[in-house]
């Protein structure tokens, strides 16, 4: 079912369909558009049952929110590299990126 976003009166209430129930192997790239609600989206996720390698989400309306720092923070504690590009960023799982052999660990 449907859940409704906590009540921000900077942003627009939204359906979010939750992706628990989602039966899924492995996620390549999660790519989140929402209007500045991302970062309410990715702490929704639960990265230990679905933990995408790549993770694109826009960055302008959190910077102007003053959440993009902290959505950076959050990121690094779920072992992802941000990396800013543009209106974007792009996550990458260093669990994953490690494993293929791109990091000296």
């Amino acid at each position: 079912g449907f859940q409704k976003c906590k009540t921000n009166p900077n942003k627009r209430a939204a359906g979010v369909k939750s992706l628990e129930n989602v039966r899924m192997l492995s996620l390549d790239l999660l790519q989140i558009d929402v209007e500045g609600l991302d970062y309410e989206v990715m702490q929704a996720l639960d990265f230990d049952k679905l933990r995408p390698k790549l993770v694109s989400f826009e960055n302008v309306v959190l910077a102007r929110n003053g959440e993009y720092l902290e959505t950076m923070g959050y990121l690094s504690k779920k072992d992802y590299f941000v990396k800013h590009l543009s209106e974007n960023s792009l996550a990458i799982d260093l669990r994953w990126f490690s494993g293929i052999g791109f990091c000296n660990n």
